[in-house]
């Protein structure tokens, strides 16, 4: 989940900070939500309309220009889905809790 991007900026930060920036990250939002993966996809940020899911607080229309900014100068590759639908990330944080016996 990526929302307006600012857990990622600080994830990409974080990797630098570490000497980390060698390591892929792989983001995933629904589709409903995908404002990042379609700007990473336009390779410009782009605005949805509207944002059509049911974490819908969680969604951003527009990514900030500083997540693309950290994506651009992190040394690996991201690779962004955005075509999750909202059946698949609920199942997946069912799974997840289930699996790890978190919440």
């Amino acid at each position: 989940c990526v929302g307006g991007g600012g857990m990622l900026a600080g994830i990409y930060q974080g990797l630098m900070e570490s000497g980390w920036d060698d390591s892929r990250v792989l983001t995933a939002e629904t589709l409903g939500a995908a404002s990042f993966a379609k700007s990473v996809a336009a390779g410009e940020r782009i605005k949805l309309d509207k944002i059509e899911t049911v974490a819908a607080t969680l969604g951003a229309p527009q990514v900030s220009a500083g997540v693309l900014q950290r994506m651009e100068a992190h040394k690996a590759p991201t690779t962004a889905i955005g075509d999750v639908t909202d059946r698949e990330a609920v199942e997946a944080c069912i799974d997840f809790s289930k699996d790890h016996r978190l919440l």
